[in-house]
């Protein structure tokens, strides 16, 4: 059976991708496009920064990652590409569009392995803390589809 997080929400104000300027939007004389489609289309490096936001961006990470009607590979690629380079996510976003399928592909993955270790990470907290948080997934959760990108179990 799966485990789900019980839904945490925080502040906005609290959030650290809105602090970075992540949901700002930036007239773009097309060289931030250029940019997010080079950083985007490098999976090694923007899965970096995937990992590092979601092992710095405490707040962001918990509000976004129990929230599981989010584009959760979506929403690190966005906040890998705005704490490296401050892309908004309009930027980020027009730039997938830009990508091939084996840069997508790719990139995909990196944010799986992103999402996994904010998993595993916040397990290990709640492990140590309020085991509330977590409940498993009823019958008709598990009826449901999720999309790949929610199928991750933490072990």
């Amino acid at each position: 059976m799966r485990k789900y997080y019980k839904r945490v929400y925080t502040p906005y104000w609290e959030w650290e991708d809105w602090k970075a300027g992540m949901w700002e939007t930036k007239k773009d004389d097309g060289s931030l496009l250029l940019l997010a489609i080079e950083f985007t289309g490098n999976y090694v490096e923007y899965g970096k920064s995937m990992v590092e936001a979601v092992t710095s961006w405490d707040r962001t990470m918990l509000n976004a990652l129990t929230n599981y009607s989010l584009n959760q590979r979506a929403f690190v690629g966005h906040c890998g590409a705005c704490l490296r380079h401050g892309l908004p996510e309009v930027i980020t976003r027009k730039a997938w569009s830009h990508l091939t399928d084996k840069q997508r592909f790719y990139a995909n993955k990196e944010a799986d392995k992103a999402i996994l270790i904010w998993r595993r990470k916040y397990e290990s907290m709640l492990k140590n803390g309020k085991e509330d948080v977590i409940k498993m997934a009823s019958p008709i959760l598990n009826q449901m589809s999720f999309g790949e990108k929610f199928h991750h179990t933490v072990e």
